[in-house]
C-alpha cells in the first residue's frame, strides 16, 4: 500500500552540529507512519546552507510517498 503526504522540511543539528533536515507531514490523518523521516546532509554543511536546502525542497516537492514492502 502507498501512502502519500505534503512535507514539512524542518533543519535541525546533531549534538555534533551537523545540521540534517527532517521530513514531517501536514497531518497525521492520512495514515502516514509516525516513524521519524531524515535527510543527513554533508558534513561541514553550514546551518544556513541546511535551510537553503530545506527551502528548495519546499518549493520543488509536492509529496512525500511511503510505500509499506512487507
Amino acid at each position: 500500500m502507498t501512502l502519500r503526504a505534503k512535507p514539512i522540511f524542518r533543519v535541525h543539528q546533531h549534538e555534533s552540529r551537523e545540521s540534517w533536515i527532517e521530513i514531517a507531514y501536514w497531518s497525521n490523518d492520512d495514515g502516514m507512519p509516525m516513524d521519524l523521516f531524515g535527510l543527513d546532509l554533508p558534513q561541514g554543511t553550514t546551518f544556513e546552507k541546511a535551510q537553503e536546502v530545506a527551502a528548495f525542497l519546499r518549493e520543488n516537492i509536492e509529496y512525500f510517498t511511503y510505500t509499506k514492502t512487507t
